[in-house]
């Protein structure tokens, strides 16, 4: 009697141990102190149950736990869908591992104790294997309930699982139904359970994926409406020098006409300011060629990045052959790239003596382009390869990483009508972007 009261304890006590351990993986609480948490409230649950017989008794009481702390924010609730799955996990695994036992001992018609030494055996490895599989893929495991609504309806199926679980092996307990009938009925649950959680999993992730098109619709949206706002900016400038400079010459003559020489000194100062003012928005000689960019993203960006350097004091330059377009559907990408790209030129060049920016625009072929973009550099040319590996930088400042050229790389591999070569020669960084 003693005797089976301590292999009933133990086996109660090693199943609900390993439960609790796989929950605090789930969770990343393994501490000693957690652990032993775990070892008290194993025994506890080992002893009530053992003297009610029914194993699955300790499993509800555990969820029942979690659920009343979960409520009382002591523990996130994902916890709850950890102590399911782990529970699961065990539950299935002491069938399994019972019906293996039983197999081996009928084939070779063991003795009691080596069968139920084979039994713990059978149990160590199983569940060892499967807290070996959490911690090696537990990220993988547990991204899923970052999305509330795979949350909801994963919880909702593992929960129906677990009380399918629990009424099933009541009942076989109860009508004392062989092992191999339960572990049958208990693989049949879990297979349908499984194909309803695959078909939620399913839709789950076509709604998410319907969600991000229709995020990465309304982004397009919004940076189509900022390129245009910049368009209109540029126009506006282009107009207003324009204008400008037609007044400061006629104000020129009426002045030159009244012979003040201190009037006359007066607007000569004004002239010189409004030039070196104008000049950092954009120099008259770049607004021509940019005219020829017929397609108003790259436009926008080559307009608003050139003012940008402009107002940093770096010397900028524009040279556009002929008149440039291409296809609608890469004009997005095409853009992000060449911004990427001045961006990171604009922030080479703030360190060097004589910074300058060259852009440079080469249309052949039927939507052939060549999109080019030079900076001064004193960089080492040979860690140019390097620039487009992740984490590596070339600032001095520790705390930024680079990200723009690992982005830039990205985006072309995945577009087969772009390519991009890098090259650095006297002092000089050049990127050309084909596109064909």
């Amino acid at each position: 009697m003693v005797v089976d009261f301590i292999v009933a304890f133990g086996a109660y006590f090693w199943d609900y141990f390993f439960t609790l351990i796989m929950f605090l993986l789930f969770t990343q609480k393994v501490d000693l102190q957690n652990i032993g948490l775990a070892g008290v409230s194993s025994a506890i649950l080992a002893g009530i149950t053992t003297f009610i017989g029914l194993e699955i008794v300790g499993f509800m009481v555990l969820f029942g736990g979690l659920v009343l702390a979960s409520q009382k924010t002591i523990v996130a609730q994902t916890a709850k869908i950890y102590l399911l799955i782990a529970s699961i996990l065990t539950i299935f695994l002491t069938d399994l591992g019972g019906v293996l036992v039983l197999a081996v001992r009928s084939l070779f018609g063991l003795s009691d104790l080596r069968a139920l030494t084979g039994a713990f055996l059978m149990s160590l490895v199983l569940n060892i294997g499967v807290c070996l599989v959490i911690v090696r893929y537990r990220e993988l495991l547990t991204d899923f309930w970052t999305e509330p609504l795979f949350y909801r309806i994963a919880y909702r199926v593992l929960l129906i699982i677990f009380w399918c679980l629990c009424l099933l092996h009541i009942v076989t307990d109860s009508l004392q139904i062989t092992l191999q009938i339960s572990f049958w009925l208990t693989v049949i649950t879990l297979g349908i359970g499984s194909l309803a959680g695959y078909s939620y999993y399913v839709t789950i992730i076509k709604l998410k994926n319907e969600m991000l098109l229709e995020q990465q619709s309304k982004q397009e949206k919004l940076f189509k409406n900022y390129l245009s706002e910049i368009s209109s900016a540029y126009q506006e400038i282009a107009d207003f020098r324009h204008d400008y400079r037609n007044l400061l010459l006629t104000l020129k003559l009426k002045i030159e006409a009244t012979g003040d020489k201190e009037l006359n000194e007066y607007f000569q100062n004004v002239v010189a300011y409004s030039e070196n003012e104008l000049g950092n928005v954009l120099e008259h000689r770049l607004l021509a060629p940019v005219t020829r960019i017929k397609n108003t993203a790259l436009r926008s960006v080559i307009v608003a990045k050139l003012v940008k350097a402009s107002q940093q004091q770096i010397a900028v330059d524009l040279d556009v052959l002929a008149d440039v377009e291409f296809s609608p559907k890469l004009e997005l990408v095409i853009a992000r790239i060449i911004s990427l790209l001045l961006d990171n030129a604009i922030e080479a060049s703030a360190t060097e003596k004589a910074p300058k920016i060259a852009v440079g625009l080469e249309a052949y072929g039927e939507g052939g382009v060549d999109i080019i973009v030079t900076n001064r550099v004193t960089t080492d040319t040979m860690q140019i390869n390097k620039w487009f590996s992740p984490g590596y930088t070339t600032k001095t400042n520790d705390s930024k990483h680079g990200r723009g050229l690992v982005i830039v790389r990205e985006l072309v591999s995945h577009n087969e009508a772009l390519s991009l070569r890098a090259s650095c020669e006297n002092e000089k960084v050049k990127f050309v972007l084909g596109v064909s």
